[in-house]
């Protein structure tokens, strides 16, 4: 099947997330740091099977995982066809949009408090063992932990 997509970064998300319209974060907020640094999120793209992206339960939103579309740059196996790098890449374009998704669901990002979990799995070559290194992508986002941490 060559339309099938060869390279899968799927993050999941858990977030707690405020339902007042306080900012979540006192220094810089995220959509202020977000614009900062010159960063716009992507459209949310539609789910590609049946899936809702979000669902909130409580103070807790749940986001659905994220597989590369088509035209992604980078296609293959981690450590056979693809650097760590390049997976790294993507996976801080999973992050993207995932922050897409929360915004979305949330209306801001600014209502997010706190990431209580993220789920990574990254298609890799068989003996390959850096994909940690490969979800850095994700979780340093946008690169080197420039998002305000909240305390």
């Amino acid at each position: 099947m060559k339309a099938l997509v060869k390279f899968c970064l799927f993050g999941m998300l858990s977030l707690a997330v405020s339902s007042g319209s306080a900012l979540a974060q006192s220094a810089a907020s995220a959509e202020a740091r977000l614009k900062e640094l010159n960063i716009a999120l992507p459209a949310v793209p539609p789910p590609v099977a049946n899936y809702v992206d979000s669902v909130r339960v409580g103070n807790l939103l749940f986001l659905a995982g994220n597989t590369a579309p088509p035209d992604w740059k980078y296609k293959g196996k981690v450590g056979k066809d693809l650097t760590v790098e390049q997976g790294y890449e993507t996976a801080r374009q999973v992050g993207l949009i995932m922050l897409a998704k929360v915004r979305a669901a949330a209306g801001s990002l600014d209502h997010v408090r706190r990431v209580v979990k993220v789920l990574g799995m990254v298609n890799s070559a068989d003996g390959f063992g850096d994909q940690p290194k490969v979800m850095n992508g994700f979780s340093e986002f946008p690169r080197g932990n420039e998002m305000p941490r909240v305390p």
